[in-house]
């Protein structure tokens, strides 16, 4: 517990992970990913991504620079509809900032996943989850590998700084259990 260092619970989740394909992965009718490749992309793909009075600029066009890098989107005449970005580390794949417009909800993370499979084939795909997300990754094979707490600590200067906890580098604290 960090309450007493002056820290609050951010959330909470759960480690994810995806080692095989799910089976039927790529299905017709699914939503038509691409990969984000210019900086004009990106600025879109960003205020498809970002919630009202989250701020501006936090994608920077040098992360497509990033070989390990891989912004995802799904473009549509409205605008993107849904994306995610991938990181490929050592072993596995990360999955991380998924989002969808609701009316392409229910296929758009199948169709990521089958879409990340070929980039990535044989791959583990990790991240976390929490509730609904959580219950919609179970859907498409992933597993949970324990439980993720973030804290938020407001510094003297409103500075930001996050901890995790549980299943993190040894570098960072551990988190107590719920």
């Amino acid at each position: 517990d960090l309450t007493a260092q002056g820290f609050r619970v951010l959330f909470e989740a759960e480690w994810i992970v995806r080692t095989n394909a799910a089976p039927g992965s790529a299905l017709a009718n699914q939503p038509r990913w691409e990969q984000v490749a210019d900086a004009d992309a990106l600025e879109a793909w960003e205020h498809a991504w970002r919630r009202e009075g989250d701020p501006r600029g936090l994608f920077r066009a040098e992360l497509l620079d990033n070989d390990d890098v891989t912004v995802l989107a799904v473009p549509a005449t409205e605008g993107i509809v849904a994306g995610a970005v991938l990181y490929h580390g050592a072993e596995v794949v990360g999955l991380s900032n998924f989002f969808t417009e609701p009316h392409v909800a229910s296929s758009s993370l199948a169709s990521c996943l089958a879409f990340a499979d070929t980039l990535f084939p044989g791959t583990a795909l990790v991240g976390y989850e929490s509730g609904d997300r959580l219950d919609a990754a179970r859907a498409c094979g992933f597993a949970t590998a324990g439980p993720l707490r973030v804290w938020l600590h407001e510094g003297d200067r409103g500075l930001r700084r996050a901890r995790i906890g549980h299943l993190a580098p040894d570098h960072l604290d551990p988190v107590d259990q719920p």
